[in-house]
């Protein structure tokens, strides 16, 4: 059902070069109650840039800027900002998720994440597995305040951070763009020149790349170009973050995991632990 006012200023990115994907997140915003309360902002292509400007890749080179472009745009409306990628998923209900973000998490941090990849950490995991038990059981979130590793996908910026956080990028854009955009917020945080939260269990995820999927397999697509990445690191190294995701098909994930087997030596250690978690997820 849509709600009366969108709680926040919403932009998702989107390359012109990607209608496919402007389709899925236009239609994930509409599942969401939230039509017209987004704004597309148009992705800059890191293919067009200036070859050697940034250290960083050319893809990285335009998420990062494309990134700090939808900040800088939403600092202008005074309001808190949603940005989104074009290849997020976002859960039933979420409108109520993000209006509890703006209303109970936002005041604590300058930057909230709504989902985020997480650290080969086995300690961490098992706390993951601990919240996301309490979760199904009560229905209670968390919030991991100071802790962020990666991931773009879906934030939510303090309107009175916005104009800080775009002045920090613009920095770094300016310094040579050292480190790709999530990193540098890792760093960011870490060094406490920002404040970050991220809820938990996840409210927001990410289209994945299934072994053998065909259908809209140019949404599961990331479009920083990664020649070498395969279908299986993709996987195994966004797993653990989908495994938390609150709408999760956790036997389509436990599907698209079996199918990798045999994998190289390299991924084998990730493999089992990618199963060991799946394994210790609760029944739905």
């Amino acid at each position: 059902m849509p709600i009366a006012m969108a709680p926040a200023q919403g932009f998702y990115i989107n390359l012109d070069r990607s209608p496919q994907r402007r389709r899925a997140v236009e239609a994930e915003i509409a599942r969401a109650g939230l039509a017209g309360r987004y704004r597309r902002f148009p992705g800059i292509d890191g293919a067009m840039l200036p070859a050697g400007r940034y250290a960083v890749t050319p893809g990285e080179a335009g998420c990062f800027l494309s990134h700090l472009g939808a900040i800088e745009a939403g600092a202008a409306s005074g309001r808190p900002v949603h940005v989104l990628e074009d290849d997020a998923l976002l859960c039933r209900g979420f409108a109520r998720h993000l209006a509890m973000i703006v209303d109970r998490v936002l005041d604590h941090f300058d930057i909230v994440f709504t989902d985020m990849l997480l650290p080969g950490n086995p300690e961490f995991t098992r706390d993951c597995l601990a919240y996301y038990r309490d979760h199904r059981s009560t229905g209670a979130f968390n919030v991991f305040a100071g802790t962020y590793w990666a991931c773009m996908a879906s934030y939510v910026v303090h309107p009175g951070a916005a104009g800080k956080l775009a002045g920090l990028l613009r920095q770094e854009e300016q310094a040579g763009m050292r480190q790709p955009v999530d990193l540098y917020l890792a760093r960011l945080v870490k060094d406490g020149s920002i404040t970050a939260g991220c809820l938990f269990p996840f409210v927001t995820s990410v289209h994945f790349p299934y072994p053998g999927m065909a259908r809209d397999k140019d949404v599961a697509r990331t479009t920083i170009h990664r020649p070498r990445e395969t279908v299986a690191e993709r996987l195994i190294v966004d797993l653990p973050r989908a495994a938390f995701y609150i709408d999760i098909d956790l036997k389509r994930l436990r599907s698209g995991l079996a199918a990798l087997a045999p994998v190289p030596e390299a991924l084998r250690a990730d493999f089992r632990n990618c199963a060991a978690l799946l394994d210790a997820m609760p029944a739905r």
